[in-house]
């Protein structure tokens, strides 16, 4: 499979109901056993500790409620955008100025003990002619 099926945001994929899809019976029925084991191993534990028989359709199981809220989250991520190359990388190097503590500074400035602190703060200090009438 192609990368660039897999990053582009306007591809078939991003057009495509996947949900629908992959819910088809021969979604899952085509793909060799190894396959169906290596995706059922990067799945946590089954919802409720029960057993799940690796060769059913996880879309048939208790993971149901949880794979398809993921499967439209990341059609919608391809949609816009945020598997491309250049977004990845951005988004790397965004985390890594975050963690270096670049935008201290601004939160410092701008963070609120409560919401609305600024706003009540702003709303004292203004001008008798800034004050809103009444």
């Amino acid at each position: 499979m192609s990368q660039r099926l897999l990053t582009q945001a306007n591809g078939k994929l991003g057009k495509a109901d996947l949900v629908n899809v992959l819910r088809k019976p021969e979604a899952w029925d085509k793909l060799p056993v190894e396959k169906q084991q290596a995706l059922y191993a990067m799945l946590p534990p089954a919802p409720g500790g029960e057993a799940i028989d690796t060769t059913k359709h996880p879309l048939t199981t208790s993971y149901k409620p949880y794979l398809e809220p993921a499967i439209r989250q990341w059609q919608q991520d391809l949609r816009d955008g945020k598997l491309t190359k250049t977004w990845q990388d951005r988004a790397k190097e965004a985390s890594a100025e975050r963690a270096a503590g670049k935008f201290e500074d601004w939160k410092e400035k701008h963070s609120e003990q409560f919401w609305g602190q600024k706003a009540v703060v702003h709303a004292s200090t203004r001008q008798e002619s800034e004050r809103p009438p009444g």
